[in-house]
């Protein structure tokens, strides 16, 4: 099984031409601890499903300028939040953090409410199909955010590790997850994030580059993909020697969940 087939993340690609995007907006979500969370909702259609996007560490939603656009062009709904714990990556201040006037830093379990405010958000105007988007240590809390979450369709994370103040916090949320999981790493992450995905019950698959970090490795080759299996890949994305630029960054991003979505 791919995402291809998952019926709850997918639209018919026949009909993806038809959608009438409108221009992105700023949102304010209110977390249960009461802070005020940024973020930008990227609009496609109401009925469609809502892939809703965390950041790295140091970063903020520019992480997802160039992504999110690209996921509407498939037909996706897309949110991206600052959450507390971030900076000024990618050129762009992260405004949850500038009107808290800091940052929690390292301390990234302190940033599970504002995930948990984006898919409070997304319940309350209706979306019913709900896919959650990870990156570096937000990957991490995808899955606890998940755990606490039955409902949501299906997680995506990049590059997760044992980054929270539970060293094996990640690993056991993964073991309740009923939602499909995609998981991909650099080969350096490569560890954790096999031992995640084996926790997973609806293992999708894992992909790792042999260097540098997922976010700078390019796509792999048609004939590299190792089709899933309910195992972790035993093939290896190619390395990538890019220093990526927001939209490089992006676009290899984007390109690694397109190539998912419709099975190439």
């Amino acid at each position: 099984m791919n995402l291809r087939i998952v019926s709850t993340l997918l639209v018919t690609l026949g009909a993806l031409s038809t959608v009438h995007a409108q221009r992105p907006h700023a949102v304010e979500l209110e977390a249960a601890d009461g802070v005020k969370v940024f973020g930008t909702l990227y609009p496609a259609q109401k009925a469609r499903p809502i892939i809703l996007l965390f950041h790295q560490a140091g970063a903020n939603r520019g992480e997802y300028e160039d992504v999110a656009p690209g996921l509407v062009g498939l037909g996706f709904n897309a949110l991206a939040i600052d959450q507390r714990s971030g900076g000024a990556l990618f050129d762009r201040r992260n405004q949850t953090v500038a009107q808290l006037t800091r940052t929690t830093g390292y301390a990234y379990d302190e940033a599970l409410p504002d995930l948990e405010a984006a898919v409070a958000w997304a319940e309350r105007e209706g979306y019913e199909t709900v896919v959650v988007w990870g990156s570096s240590y937000s990957a991490a809390l995808v899955f606890l955010l998940a755990e606490a979450n039955p409902d949501l369709a299906g997680v995506l994370a990049f590059s997760p590790g044992e980054y929270l103040s539970d060293p094996q916090a990640v690993t056991v949320a993964a073991a309740k997850v009923r939602a499909p999981v995609f998981i991909t790493s650099s080969r350096f992450e490569a560890d954790d994030a096999k031992a995640i995905l084996a926790q997973s019950r609806r293992r999708l698959r894992c992909s790792s580059s042999p260097k540098g970090s997922a976010h700078t490795a390019r796509p792999p080759s048609r004939a590299a993909k190792a089709r899933n299996t309910g195992r972790p890949s035993k093939r290896f994305w190619p390395a990538g020697t890019i220093k990526a630029s927001r939209r490089a960054h992006s676009q290899i991003l984007l390109q690694s969940i397109r190539d998912e979505l419709t099975g190439r």
